[in-house]
């Protein structure tokens, strides 16, 4: 009777809530187990974890497609990463960071239109004193880059202040613009990187290639070898700028007076 159906709706319930909560702790453990192995760098296990936990949790998909996504574009599968970062965006479309991935999977995947689009609605929405509005800002500029659009990508990189920016982002910023064959702009930035890192090997050589493609190698020679002897900083760059210029003996002359008083000091390439 009445008693019978009441408890028939208890144990149903009772069942359902244990399968709810059965399947909430093993995505739990399959999302823990994903994460712990992800900081062992073992990629390839925390993928399947991760896609246990978005099986067992079909109706919570943002909590675990993210990841399952950013693993997937860290690895290169940026195709099966856009996939799943749409599907996490859907639900938690304010996120900017997982809109900048999902950018980036799709430019990488080659949706590069559409990518640009979510790029730019990415680095519209950051803050310019964000930590990450360089990053993305140079993930934007790639793309338009490799879209030919370069006129706009320097535009973008023109409204960085390069004394203000982390070192890295001066030297993809510099590289990119000479990608993009904008040198005069591309000077900019790695001269900024050079006062930031003078006695810097790999920097002075950018800088030095940077000032010939631009034309002001002669100009900085000509400026430089008045510095006095004992201003290294100056001689050790001096020595890059006629490797630019392709007078290798001049260079070695120089580097050789120098290293007598700095005996590390990595010979100009």
């Amino acid at each position: 009777g009445a008693g019978f159906m009441f408890f028939s709706a208890c144990l149903i319930s009772f069942l359902a809530y244990a399968s709810y909560v059965m399947y909430h702790v093993r995505e739990g453990e399959s999302a823990y187990e994903a994460m712990l192995i992800e900081s062992q760098s073992d990629h390839s296990a925390a993928l399947n974890h991760y896609r246990i936990a978005v099986g067992l949790s079909p109706f919570l998909v943002e909590k675990w497609e993210s990841r399952l996504g950013a693993l997937l574009l860290f690895e290169g599968d940026s195709e099966r990463a856009a996939k799943h970062l749409r599907r996490a965006l859907s639900v938690r479309g304010d996120d900017i960071e997982l809109r900048f991935m999902y950018g980036r999977a799709l430019v990488t995947s080659g949706e590069t239109k559409l990518g640009i689009e979510q790029l730019k609605l990415a680095l519209d929405r950051t803050d310019p004193t964000d930590a990450k509005f360089a990053q993305r800002l140079l993930g934007l500029t790639s793309a338009l880059n490799g879209e030919g659009r370069v006129d706009e990508a320097e535009g973008l990189l023109l409204k960085l202040n390069p004394s203000e920016i982390a070192q890295g982002t001066r030297l993809a910023a510099a590289v990119q613009l000479i990608q993009a064959k904008k040198f005069e702009s591309a000077f900019g930035f790695a001269d900024s990187a050079r006062v930031s890192a003078p006695m810097d090997s790999q920097v002075l050589a950018l800088w030095a290639q940077t000032a010939a493609m631009s034309g002001k190698l002669d100009d900085l020679i000509r400026e430089n070898v008045r510095a006095p002897a004992e201003d290294i900083e100056t001689w050790y760059a001096t020595a890059f700028l006629y490797m630019a210029r392709g007078d290798a003996e001049t260079a070695s002359q120089i580097y050789s007076r120098i290293r007598r008083l700095v005996p590390n000091l990595v010979a100009p390439q």
